[in-house]
């Protein structure tokens, strides 16, 4: 009979251990505050009469900068930077994506929501023209020239194949003003 009250014991101190390591585990109280933030619907609504701005007569949003399609042929993405379109400045109390006030230009960024990827700068033809020269004329390695104008190595490879295709292109029929073929 001692054996099974101490049986029993064992298996109530052991429970009470893994309800405690739950209760640290699964539900912390910063957690829950967070998450109510985030789930305020008055906030969420009050930006979004921000973002959309006053009505006219008919129902629809005139004044709202994404209304209109644009007229300079660059995209608008629709980014909550925290400026609202009429009256003052409104602080939200949750930083936006645009938290460390970071510019994005829309000729380099690509994707409106990651500022950190840029697309390759054009060439001009007159560098193209001195990476062929340096590659034809003085000999250099297609690493070297990388390094001396600061282009990854397979955009100037790239430039030398296609240099290299255009002075084999030749066209191969041409019409005559006496409607003469010739090869």
């Amino acid at each position: 009979m001692i054996s099974n009250k101490q049986s029993m014991v064992v298996v109530r101190k052991s429970s009470l251990v893994i309800s405690q390591s739950r209760s640290l585990s699964s539900s912390m109280p910063c957690l829950k505050i967070s998450r109510r933030a985030t789930m305020d619907k008055d906030m969420l609504l009050k930006e979004a009469k921000e973002f959309f701005g006053p009505k006219n007569i008919k129902g629809e949003h005139k004044y709202n900068k994404y209304y209109y399609p644009p007229q300079d042929n660059r995209p608008r993405y629709v980014v909550n930077d925290g400026k609202p379109l009429v009256g003052d400045q409104f602080k939200t109390k949750r930083p936006g994506k645009n938290f460390n006030n970071r510019e994005r230009n829309p000729s380099v960024h690509p994707f409106p929501n990651n500022t950190y990827t840029k697309t390759a700068q054009l060439i001009s033809d007159q560098m193209k023209d001195k990476i062929v020269e340096d590659a034809t004329i003085k000999g250099m390695h297609p690493q070297e020239i990388a390094h001396k104008y600061g282009i990854n190595l397979l955009r100037i490879e790239a430039i030398l194949k296609l240099k290299e295709i255009e002075s084999k292109f030749e066209p191969k029929v041409c019409i005559n003003s006496n409607c003469l073929i010739c090869y």
